[in-house]
């Protein structure tokens, strides 16, 4: 699942990023995708937590989006990046209290 973050080390920047492990209680670690790669940097993060954003936040509120590795400016869209890498975005619009405390 792919989701906008606000990179924990670079706090100018949104980032993609793609959850590579689920733990209980709505804790999960996500994997930075951005471009350059900064080296392969993973996070903790909770499902709550308002550094994690919807994908499409940053185009939606006219922020730039630091492009994942090997997409290029003015062609990336979040449809064909989930094609490209058999994923889908983690949609948090439908997470209730009850789904948080099940993850």
């Amino acid at each position: 699942m792919v989701f906008e973050v606000i990179h924990p080390l670079h706090l100018s920047c949104i980032v993609a990023a793609c959850v590579t492990d689920v733990y209980k209680y709505g804790f999960f670690m996500a994997l930075m995708d951005c471009n350059p790669p900064i080296t392969k940097l993973s996070f903790c993060f909770h499902i709550t937590s308002r550094w994690v954003l919807p994908s499409g936040f940053a185009e939606r509120n006219k922020i730039k989006l630091v492009l994942p590795c090997g997409e290029i400016d003015g062609q990336f869209d979040w449809d064909s990046y989930c094609r490209k890498k058999h994923v889908s975005r983690l949609d948090l619009s439908s997470l209730t209290q009850v789904q948080l405390l099940k993850i």
